[in-house]
């Protein structure tokens, strides 16, 4: 299996190759790959190598001459000293980790072997690991999020009934309460419990009521009839100050009959 990346220690490669011209360095180069992907050796066969290196074979003598000193040939391979180590070094950890994988699914699996279960319930095929029971958030927690009006509500009735609302006013006012917070924005349309806010609704509607009923139906305002008839009615207890408060008055009500 061919390793993802080759290590380059820098120094160590410019210090030992400072006098190789650029087409030596990339032959090199070239060779040193070949050899990593192919795990540690290439066969030592001129032809080979020259293709290897992208060149003819002629001009791959005078090139090898200089770079056979970096390599080792035996039993008709080449190979290199610090690709073997590495390579060593590489696949020893590669080793490791599998093993640790391997000793971390086997622990697993034997936990998950060992999880106790719920007692089966009614269903016996219906049988939950306790691990995978969702809690429920209480009521108090932080966690628990609002939603926004269920396209399903339906009022309670009753309560609105408790409190004093007649049938007509509970339609009217669930009419109102659906199409009121659907409309609104963000988190204004959002709630944590719709039934506590329906209650409250209702509430504030009965307390709209009953202030309509305690309060009186709005007065319009006076005509110049219903002044100077005022006049004519004071005037029957003292005559000459129908005079008088004609002529207070007029310059502020306009003459309806003029034009």
């Amino acid at each position: 299996m061919s390793e993802p990346y080759l290590p380059l220690y820098v120094g160590d490669y410019l210090r030992d190759t400072g006098y190789l011209t650029l087409e030596q360095h990339g032959a090199y180069f070239m060779l040193l790959m070949r050899l990593w992907s192919a795990g540690g050796g290439l066969p030592s066969d001129e032809g080979k190598l020259a293709r290897i290196a992208g060149v003819s074979v002629k001009k791959w003598r005078p090139i090898w001459a200089d770079l056979s000193a970096f390599f080792e040939v035996a039993d008709g391979q080449i190979t290199h000293k610090r690709i073997t180590a590495e390579l060593g070094k590489a696949g020893a950890l590669r080793a490791k980790r599998a093993a640790a994988g391997a000793k971390g699914g086997a622990a697993k699996s034997l936990k998950l072997q060992k999880a106790p279960v719920a007692k089966a319930t009614a269903d016996p095929k219906q049988i939950i690991p306790d691990q995978q029971v969702r809690k429920e958030e209480p009521n108090g927690s932080s966690k628990k999020r609002g939603s926004r009006l269920p396209a399903d509500w339906e009022p309670d009735v009753e309560f609105a009934r408790s409190i004093g609302l007649s049938q007509t006013d509970i339609d009217l006012e669930a009419q109102k309460f659906r199409e009121w917070w659907p409309a609104q924005p963000g988190q204004k349309g959002v709630k944590l419990d719709w039934g506590l806010t329906w209650m409250t609704w209702c509430r504030k509607a009965l307390a709209d009521r009953s202030r309509f009923a305690r309060g009186s139906p709005p007065q319009r305002a006076p005509s110049q009839a219903d002044v100077f008839a005022f006049i004519a009615r004071k005037s029957q207890d003292d005559p000459g100050q129908e005079h008088e408060d004609r002529g207070r008055l007029r310059p502020a009500i306009p003459d309806l009959s003029a034009g």
